[in-house]
């Protein structure tokens, strides 16, 4: 035979399970409102942060481009005589380069023109035996007249007098 069953344990267990389950799907927002709260604020916070340093660099942007460009600027054209001035003692010093190259090289021309050896060959070849090897002077004058002297530079064509005294002004500005 079958116990008999207390309806009274039952239904006090039945209402104690209901209670437990309804506890499992009770929503309270209020936990999860203030987790989302403290968000926001710290997403805001740092909004404010990221507004305030684009402010600052507007105002940086704006004052390079209104002040510190034209002063470069001025600064810039200032300093044009100068650069031009870099110029031409470049072309200058090119000058200056290629001249003594040529006259080292006439200066090699004319050390092995008269040298000692050369002079002892010349002394040689002048004494007559049978009557080969002399030259007469004429011919002696003609060996020589193939050095040639290299034209001198003009300064004056590259540096001008008038731009020592710019470089001056320019120098007194820049300070």
């Amino acid at each position: 035979m079958a116990a008999p069953v207390d309806h009274e344990f039952n239904k006090d267990m039945v209402e104690r399970t209901a209670a437990d389950f309804a506890t499992l799907f009770s929503v309270t927002s209020q936990t999860n409102m203030t987790a989302i709260e403290e968000s926001m604020e710290a997403v805001m916070t740092r909004l404010d942060e990221l507004y305030g340093m684009l402010d600052m660099i507007r105002t940086d942007s704006t004052l390079a481009t209104t002040e510190l460009l034209p002063a470069v600027r001025a600064k810039m054209d200032a300093l044009s005589p100068l650069f031009h001035q870099i110029d031409q003692l470049e072309k200058f010093v090119e000058t200056v380069y290629k001249s003594v190259t040529e006259m080292e090289k006439a200066v090699k021309v004319a050390d092995s023109e008269f040298s000692t050896l050369n002079s002892i060959k010349k002394v040689v070849s002048g004494f007559s035996f049978l009557g080969i090897g002399k030259k007469t002077e004429l011919q002696r004058h003609n060996d020589h007249s193939n050095i040639s002297i290299p034209e001198a530079f003009v300064p004056s064509e590259y540096l001008n007098l008038k731009s020592a005294d710019s470089s001056k002004e320019i120098n007194e500005s820049a300070e």
